[in-house]
């Protein structure tokens, strides 16, 4: 589990807003400082379900598994590049003639890639609902900065 912690800074029904540092992974990445964790602004508010009574104030802990991680990761990332390529390969394969070769590939990759953003749009909003990929608060921890004593 990739634990992280934080300080809650409102509650807004059942959920809390979890102001949160970024996490033992940012310290080890190359690419820190163009994230907008690096540089002075290190921290990202989150939004979580409140299932252990945590109040406004209070330091808490919360999880994301690796597994969902992984998911979120290939799906956002890797998920457009492979549409790119597939739709590039059936554009220089299957392309309709008189198209040159090369700009078909071109045109099937960038509908590839479109179809992709839609397809991870859909997929996105129906996983807002069911809050698969939202970390989960685990408990309510004493100590300076959100992180045990």
């Amino acid at each position: 589990m990739n634990i992280e912690y934080g300080i809650v800074k409102a509650r807004e029904g059942t959920d809390v807003l979890i102001e949160a540092e970024g996490g033992d992974g940012c310290a080890e990445c190359a690419l820190g400082h163009t994230c907008s964790m690096g540089g002075k602004a290190r921290t990202r508010l989150l939004r979580m379900y409140n299932g252990i009574g945590a109040r406004e104030g209070d330091r808490v802990e919360f999880s994301l598994r690796e597994r969902t991680l992984f998911f979120a990761s290939f799906f956002l990332y890797l998920f457009p590049v492979l549409m790119l390529l597939g739709g590039a390969a059936l554009g220089s394969s299957y392309g309709p003639d008189g198209l040159d070769r090369d700009l078909s590939a071109a045109l099937f990759g960038f509908l590839g890639f479109l179809l992709s953003l839609g397809i991870i749009r859909q997929v996105s909003k129906r996983l807002d609902r069911t809050r698969t990929l939202v970390p989960v608060l685990t408990a309510v921890v004493p100590g300076e900065g959100g992180k045990p004593k």
